[in-house]
């Protein structure tokens, strides 16, 4: 073989080589962003100076209406993207964590440019050194969090309004832990019904208040009220503090709580109701 053919072979085979390494970059690189697109977070990297970040994934475009070119270009981006009402702390956490250093955690809302959609995030920042130990840049990802802290806002207005209910039931109101049966709390209009302070129901059983004992005499009739899960009292009197004796009804449910069996015990003055019928019952036999 020629040296000239030697020649010709050898650059064949570089030729190949290169065309190989080039698509086999380009599908490694088409692999990377296709993962960065599909990922559900915002990953980027920002340096210590504040000055400059850039965004490997497109989420933020997603939120804010800004492309990750955009944040690049201008790091002012980032505050112009964030709720007014969260940008000055959110401005002050960020330049002390750059200032000390260190790893940081931030919840912020951010407010798309166009649509107005209002996002909440968190944003979780972690300082990389070179081989001398000096800080370089920080890695960060950020994670939208909103449908968890919508999740948070529904159940506290749920808690409020049930607390607003609680608190002006014109019914008595006992909750109990559904496994010990001690009470967890008592709403205003029992209190007053019965004439026992808060902190004579909080923290014992219902068998251990005097004032139960025809209802929840011990604690069968409590283990039959875990297995029912439903018991409906009536004709059975309450004695009050000072000594009076009520009618009442009394219904009790077992419920699921975050997770943990509750009892709710609706008690119900029926006295006028019952002297109702007492005298009905004489009127007629009259």
């Amino acid at each position: 073989m020629s040296h000239q053919e030697t020649l010709t072979k050898q650059n064949v085979r570089t030729v190949t080589w290169h065309k190989k390494a080039d698509r086999q970059i380009k599908q490694a690189k088409g692999r990377y962003e296709n993962l960065m697109r599909n990922i559900p977070d915002a990953i980027y990297f920002a340096l210590p100076d504040e000055t400059s970040a850039t965004f490997i994934s497109g989420r933020w475009k997603d939120w804010t209406g800004y492309s990750p070119d955009d944040f690049h270009e201008d790091f002012e981006i980032l505050p112009k993207s964030i709720h007014p009402e969260d940008k000055d702390k959110a401005i002050q956490d960020y330049a002390q964590a750059h200032k000390e250093k260190k790893e940081y955690v931030f919840e912020y809302r951010v407010v798309h440019k166009d649509t107005g959609e209002v996002r909440y995030l968190r944003d979780h920042g972690v300082p990389v050194k070179n081989n001398k130990g000096e800080i370089v840049r920080f890695n960060g990802i950020i994670t939208d969090i909103t449908e968890r802290k919508r999740g948070e806002e529904v159940l506290c207005v749920s808690e409020v309004r049930y607390r607003r209910l609680f608190e002006s039931a014109k019914d008595g109101i006992l909750l109990l832990d559904a496994e010990t049966g001690t009470i967890v709390d008592a709403n205003p209009f029992l209190i007053k019904m019965l004439g026992f302070s808060h902190e004579d129901f909080l923290g014992k059983a219902i068998w251990e208040i005097g004032c139960f004992k025809d209802i929840a005499s011990n604690k069968d009739k409590f283990k039959e009220l875990q297995r029912q899960r439903y018991i409906r009292y009536e004709d059975l009197p309450l004695e009050t503090a000072d000594g009076r004796r009520i009618e009442v009804e009394f219904v009790s449910n077992v419920y699921t709580v975050d997770h943990q069996k509750v009892i709710q015990c609706n008690i119900r003055d029926i006295t006028e109701r019952k002297q109702a019928e007492e005298n009905t019952r004489n009127g007629t036999l009259c």
